[in-house]
């Protein structure tokens, strides 16, 4: 993965004590979910996601209406995107690849509550989505998962396994019901190509 974009906090100004950092950036964040993230730019909603310690590298974005927790574990990968109203929850790490496409409605989900113990904790666990992966609206992806390189997962699936090199996953749980063949992951994620299909028999 390549990350071009350096992380930027508020806290790494020098003479900031560590404590007033971290203030600010917990006021970024929570400012972000509740106004950023509506403005209709994509150059001030990641802007401000860099500011508060995101690494979101050349040509990616966070879609709008969607919804930043632990900012400062957050790194995206180039030319990556997610859709409108997503959830990325980085307080346990969330990695993103290059040229990697998330469907409107994604949720990506760091952390959990132990529902065995007396205290209720919460404890959280990384999530790493490889490059060139798609995952499709509605997805969910659960704590410690690692979505591997060139992987599909089909919309409204749930994934709380591993995926492989290229699988191509659905359900819920997501199971293995296919492969992307190995020339089907060297494209670059610019702008976006929408060719219209014509309902033929092939396509029924």
């Amino acid at each position: 993965m390549s990350i071009s974009a350096g992380r930027r906090s508020f806290g790494s100004t020098t003479g900031i004590p560590r404590l007033v950092g971290r203030a600010w950036t917990e006021l970024g964040e929570r400012l972000y979910n509740a106004v950023v993230t509506i403005v209709p730019l994509r150059s001030v909603r990641t802007g401000w996601l860099r500011a508060c310690g995101a690494r979101i590298a050349d040509g990616a974005f966070v879609g709008a209406e969607s919804r930043v927790v632990g900012v400062r574990g957050l790194t995206i990968g180039e030319n990556s995107r997610s859709g409108r109203r997503c959830l990325l929850d980085a307080r346990g790490s969330l990695t993103i690849g290059r040229d990697t496409a998330l469907g409107h409605g994604v949720h990506l989900i760091t952390a959990q509550h132990t529902v065995n113990t007396a205290d209720f904790r919460a404890v959280t666990a990384p999530i790493s989505i490889g490059d060139h992966v798609w995952l499709a609206s509605r997805t969910t992806v659960v704590m410690g998962v690692a979505v591997a390189d060139g992987a599909v997962v089909n919309a409204a699936s749930l994934v709380r396994d591993d995926v492989g090199p290229r699988a191509v996953v659905a359900g819920i749980p997501a199971r293995t019901v296919g492969a992307r063949p190995p020339e089907a992951v060297h494209y670059r994620l610019t702008s976006p190509r929408i060719r219209h299909l014509t309902r033929t028999k092939d396509h029924q």
